[in-house]
């Protein structure tokens, strides 16, 4: 009496091996219905000519030759190794890229949960916009119109004060500044109370901004005097300023740092220069402002 048995030792296993790696002349679909009717051998593994190494593939894909040999590495993209060199399918491709589109779509539900489905319209003169109530878009447009507003400020400023700009230059980016808060106010004082103090408080600061730009254009006033006379003014910072302008008006602003030629350069006869250091020695001997 004999048993019959299904089960495949390793020289049978070898030997449908070696049968299925020499039909290449049948056709795919062919030859995947013989190799289903061996018992023993997974139906679901790729026919040699289907595998395709991460550098060809990575041709035909949205994902690059690096990015699929690091999903390989961490097992989330099917591949055999064959010859040292990793080889992968377009379905195995296929079914990572739906697997990864799926657990996108579950990651952005979840973000829209957490935020709030809670609508809240906010009316504006010819705009009706939809925020989430626990959204960060809570954040609305004219909020941070108004802080970038205010970082454009401070950052002319800072430059300012690097190129030595003239007072008239500071006065535009200043005026540019309070115009822009006070068309913000006047157009959607009514849309968002939080918003409307928000932009009190910006032009609260309006004042100290004025302060800051007038420390920096007077400080390089004085430098630049100091730099064209020769001399070294002492006191304080407010009695510095009022004897460089009291010289600048004299003289013309040409102590003060006007440009005189195209190439930004600043041209003094010697006859003012020694009138500007004996001027400005009586002063400073007797006190005189």
């Amino acid at each position: 009496m004999s048993i019959k048995s299904n089960k495949l030792y390793p020289a049978d296993k070898r030997e449908i091996e070696e049968k299925k790696n020499t039909m290449p002349e049948m056709k795919p679909e062919v030859k995947t219905n013989i190799l289903a009717k061996a018992p023993g051998l997974k139906t679901d593994e790729p026919l040699a000519e289907e595998l395709i190494t991460l550098s060809e593939i990575a041709k035909e894909s949205v994902y690059s030759r690096e990015y699929l040999g690091y999903l390989v590495r961490k097992k989330k993209l099917k591949a055999e190794k064959i010859g040292g060199e990793w080889k992968t399918t377009k379905k195995w491709l296929n079914e990572f890229s739906d697997e990864a589109e799926e657990k996108k779509k579950i990651i952005r539900q979840d973000l829209s949960q957490k935020l709030g489905k809670e609508k809240k319209n906010i009316l504006l003169p010819g705009i009706n916009l939809k925020y989430s109530n626990n959204s960060i878009l809570r954040m609305r447009p004219l909020a941070a119109l108004g802080m970038m507003v205010v970082l454009l400020a401070l950052a002319s400023l800072a430059n300012a004060n690097v190129a030595n700009w003239r007072d008239e230059a500071a006065r535009k980016i200043l005026s540019a500044y309070d115009s822009t808060v006070e068309k913000v106010t006047d157009n959607f004082l009514d849309a968002d109370k939080q918003l409307a103090d928000g932009i009190h408080a910006l032009k609260a600061g309006t004042d100290k901004i004025y302060s800051i730009a007038n420390a920096v254009i007077s400080r390089k006033k004085v430098d630049q005097y100091e730099k064209t006379t020769g001399l070294s003014i002492r006191g304080s910072e407010e009695e510095k300023e009022k004897i460089v302008r009291s010289e600048e008006e004299t003289m013309g602003g040409i102590v003060a740092g006007e440009e005189s030629s195209a190439d930004g350069r600043h041209f003094q006869p010697s006859w003012k220069r020694r009138e500007a250091r004996s001027s400005i020695g009586r002063r400073v001997r007797t006190g005189l402002r």
